[in-house]
C-alpha cells in the first residue's frame, strides 16, 4: 500500500467517525426535543423513554444532569419513586450548578417521604437547609417546610413538629389575626390528647395471645373481638367434647384444627390491625395539619 492510498484511507475512516458522532449528537437533540413536549403533554411515561435515549447519544452537546433530573421527574409523576430516586443518585451533586442541587435534594426529600421513608426524608430536609438560607420567597421555602412538618409526624417529633408548624406560620402569615388564629389551631392541635396514640403491634399480638379477641379490643375493633372470641371458643369447645366422647377425627380435624387456625390467624390479624390503625390515625392528623396549614394560603391559591 503506497503513501498516498494509505492517506486516502485514513481520511475516509475520520470522517466515518465524524459523520456517525454528528448523527448520534443530532439524534440525543431530537430525541430531548420529544421528550420535552411529551413531558408538557403529560405523557411522562413515553417521555421517560426519549430521555433515556437523549442521555445513550449524549455526546456532551446536553447537559446530562438535567436530562437525568428531567427523567427522574417522569418517574415521579408516574408514582415509581424507587426509580426516581435510582435516578437523582446518578447526579454528581459536587460538579453541577446550584440550582441543579437544590432541585435534586428537594426531590430526593419528597420522593422518600412519598415513598414511606420519612425518616431519609427528614435526612434530605436538613441537607436542603444547609445548602442556603430559605426565605420566605424562595420557590422551595412552603414545600421543604411541609415536607419537614409531615415527616416530623410520621417519625412522632410532636414537640419539634408543632414548633416547626409554629415557625412557618410566623413567616408566611399575612397579618396579626391570622398569625394569632392558626398559631392558636397548631398548639391546640398538637396537645398530648389530639396527638395520634401508637398501637404497639407486639402488644396486639401478645393480647390475643393470652385471649383471642383481646388484640381487636386493643386496636379499637370491639365487634372484630367478640367475633374472634366467639369463634375460637366455640371450635375449642367442640374439639374438647368430640375428643372427650371419643370422637377424635372429628375433634381434631374439624375442632382444634380450625381452632389453631382462627387462633394464630387471630394474632396475626392483631398485628395488622395495630399498623392499620396508625397508619389511619396518622394520615388523618396529617390531613389536619395540612388543612390549617393550607388557610395561610386561602386568598392566594396560587402561592403553594
Amino acid at each position: 500500500m503506497n503513501t498516498r492510498t494509505g492517506y486516502y484511507l485514513i481520511c475516509i475512516f475520520l470522517c466515518g467517525i465524524f459523520s456517525i458522532d454528528s448523527s448520534a449528537a443530532q439524534k440525543g437533540e431530537d430525541s430531548a426535543v420529544v421528550a420535552d413536549s411529551l413531558f408538557a403533554a403529560g405523557n411522562f411515561f413515553e417521555a421517560s423513554v426519549y430521555y433515556e435515549a437523549a442521555l445513550f447519544y449524549n455526546s456532551g452537546t446536553l447537559p446530562e444532569d438535567e436530562l437525568i433530573l428531567k427523567k427522574a421527574y417522569c418517574y415521579k409523576f408516574l408514582e415509581r419513586y424507587p426509580e426516581c430516586l435510582n435516578q437523582l443518585e446518578q447526579i454528581n451533586l459536587v460538579s453541577v450548578a446550584d440550582s441543579v442541587r437544590r432541585s435534586v435534594v428537594y426531590e430526593q426529600a419528597v420522593c422518600n417521604y412519598l415513598a414511606g421513608d420519612a425518616q431519609r426524608a427528614l435526612m434530605k430536609v436538613i441537607q436542603f437547609k444547609q445548602l442556603g438560607v430559605l426565605s420566605a420567597d424562595d420557590p422551595f421555602f412552603a414545600g421543604i417546610k411541609m415536607l419537614e412538618i409531615l415527616a416530623l409526624n410520621e417519625t412522632r417529633q410532636w414537640e419539634q413538629a408543632g414548633r416547626c408548624a409554629v415557625d412557618f406560620v410566623a413567616e408566611i402569615a399575612e397579618t396579626p389575626e391570622v398569625k394569632a388564629d392558626l398559631t392558636s389551631r397548631i398548639e391546640k392541635l398538637y396537645q398530648k390528647k389530639n396527638l395520634p396514640k401508637e398501637l404497639k403491634s407486639e402488644k396486639a399480638k401478645d393480647l390475643s395471645r393470652f385471649v383471642p379477641g383481646l388484640g381487636q379490643f386493643y386496636c379499637g375493633r370491639v365487634k372484630e373481638g367478640l367475633v374472634s372470641l366467639v369463634v375460637n371458643a366455640s371450635f375449642l369447645y367442640f374439639g374438647l367434647h368430640q375428643l372427650y366422647y371419643k370422637y377424635y377425627f372429628t375433634g381434631y380435624m374439624a375442632g382444634l384444627g380450625i381452632f389453631h387456625k382462627t387462633y394464630f390467624g387471630g394474632m396475626h390479624r392483631c398485628e395488622i390491625l395495630a399498623q392499620t390503625e396508625n397508619e389511619r390515625t396518622l394520615k388523618s392528623f396529617n390531613a389536619s395539619c395540612l388543612a390549617i396549614l393550607g388557610d395561610l394560603y386561602s386568598g392566594d391559591p396560587e402561592t403553594l
